[in-house]
């Protein structure tokens, strides 16, 4: 898990939420899969002050010769944790693997801050 120290003081959407103020953004990859619970006891602010980026990454599933079922089951197990974590009342925004075939995750990223972020 990456928290990322971005200040977010303008109104804009994530996961069908309005987020307003100040909030930070936390980065979670798909071998970072802990449970909620712990998520919350670690991060006491959470889920009031925290946005979620989540994405499929063409590049892992390319890196290596990983059995294609393993990535099925890898990509479904992120899935439904971000359904778990938007139940949990967190603001989550996930980008499918077909929405992020022709560019990396730093550049979803980039482009799903807003630009008032430092």
């Amino acid at each position: 898990m990456q928290t990322l120290s971005a200040d977010i003081t303008s109104q804009f959407e994530c996961g069908g939420q309005i987020m307003t103020g100040s909030a930070k953004i936390l980065l979670i990859l798909g071998n970072q899969l802990v449970p909620i619970d712990q998520l919350k006891e670690s991060l006491p602010e959470a889920p009031r002050n925290f946005s979620i980026f989540m994405a499929e990454d063409l590049e892992f599933c390319r890196h290596y010769r990983y059995h294609q079922q393993k990535l099925v089951l890898v990509l479904a197990a992120m899935r439904q944790y971000a359904d778990d974590l938007k139940a949990a009342g967190f603001a989550v925004h996930y980008q499918t693997l077909n929405e992020t075939t022709a560019q990396d995750q730093s550049f979803l990223l980039g482009r799903w801050l807003p630009h008032s972020a430092s």
